[in-house]
């Protein structure tokens, strides 16, 4: 939002009496000397550790919990006091919260946590003219992906699989955090918008055509193969695709007694 002043905050998850939460009160006391009201919050701070989950221990549940789905809950106390003419919280999620991604686990679930504390505090916050949203973001080549070690293959398969376009860039995401904060969109709450060009609804990649209903187009040799069966009365042959089976049912000579009664009816 050009024009618009912005400060970045940090919401710590400490003890009361820790220096981390005396600076964060400070900074939240220099935001107020500065700004006379809040209007959009975006709670974009992220972090986790990839391993299994059979070997995560609770200093990692703890990590991930506390940075991912707690800190906006600190967030939105903080916020919420100074949006005094309403206001927009949107918080960042990831395809984690919903699906089982290798070594994912325990980030994965702190998503799932951080979108369910949305839905509460859109219901909270509603009244006071506070919308709270998640947008649930897909693969983007940022810094942060780097720490994946199957970084190359995550950007193969976004490319793959997503019906808009092969890349996902920041600015794509940032469009969507847009809005949902203009007025137009104050209906909009306690939701998850995915932004991901199509990549979480896609079962498989753009380069795999989907499977007709029909019989594929066949060969020449397939053809005459097919040609050869008919002509010695050998029954048709199922074809078999990695995603669907189907196979020709001969035709039905006789009907059962009860469909003739209700056809000479």
């Amino acid at each position: 939002m050009d024009g618009w002043p912005a400060l970045g905050l940090i919401a710590v998850p400490q003890d009361e009496d820790s220096p981390a939460t005396l600076a964060e009160r400070a900074r939240w006391a220099a935001f107020d000397a500065s700004f006379a009201r809040l209007d959009i919050v975006v709670s974009n701070a992220a972090s986790g550790v990839l391993k299994p989950a059979m070997e995560m221990k609770l200093k990692h549940w703890r990590w991930c919990m506390e940075i991912n789905a707690f800190a906006l809950a600190l967030l939105a106390q903080h916020a919420a006091p100074r949006m005094k003419d309403g206001g927009r919280i949107v918080a960042m999620s990831s395809l984690g919260a919903y699906r089982a991604i290798p070594n994912y686990g325990f980030v994965g679930a702190s998503k799932a946590a951080l979108e369910s504390l949305v839905r509460s505090l859109a219901q909270e916050l509603g009244p006071r003219g506070i919308r709270v949203n998640t947008v649930n973001a897909g693969v983007v080549d940022t810094d942060a992906l780097g720490y994946f070690p199957n970084r190359e293959a995550l950007l193969a398969e976004y490319a793959a699989r997503t019906p808009a376009g092969p890349v996902l860039t920041p600015a794509d995401v940032a469009n969507a955090i847009y809005l949902l904060c203009l007025p137009e969109a104050a209906m909009i709450n306690g939701t998850t918008l995915f932004v991901d060009g199509g990549f979480a609804i896609s079962g498989w990649a753009r380069r795999v055509p989907p499977v007709s209903r029909g019989r594929p187009p066949s060969s020449p040799a397939a053809a005459a193969a097919s040609a050869a069966r008919s002509s010695s009365g050998s029954p048709p042959t199922a074809w078999t695709s990695r995603s669907s089976t189907s196979a020709t049912r001969p035709p039905r000579t006789r009907s059962s007694p009860r469909r003739a009664q209700l056809a000479s009816r």
